[in-house]
């Protein structure tokens, strides 16, 4: 691949089209790379969390929404999945606790 932010948009890309098919694990290791190519890309925080929340990985999602939300404040997607992620662990909580 050639130039870096060529790379990381071809990686997110890729990300996205596994997202848009359901495939959340694929989409996982695709935003992995983008993050550790470039760490500090929001949406890849945001996209990868939306991905592990589909998979069930709640509190792993939330660790990546908060970098997504602590790196861009008024990030409005990012703030819906962790208020999103966070309602499902409360309904874990209250589900295991029955």
């Amino acid at each position: 691949m050639k130039k870096e932010p060529d790379h990381v948009s071809i990686l997110y890309n890729v990300g996205g089209i596994y997202t848009r098919r359901g495939d959340f694990q694929k989409a996982v290791e695709y935003y992995t790379k983008v993050l550790q190519v470039q760490p500090n890309y929001a949406k890849a925080h945001n996209n990868l969390g939306f991905a592990l929340m589909q998979l069930g990985r709640i509190d792993d999602a939330l660790v990546y929404f908060e970098r997504a939300m602590t790196l861009k404040p008024d990030f409005i997607a990012a703030g819906n999945n962790l208020e999103t992620a966070l309602k499902r662990k409360k309904e874990a909580v209250i589900q295991e606790s029955k």
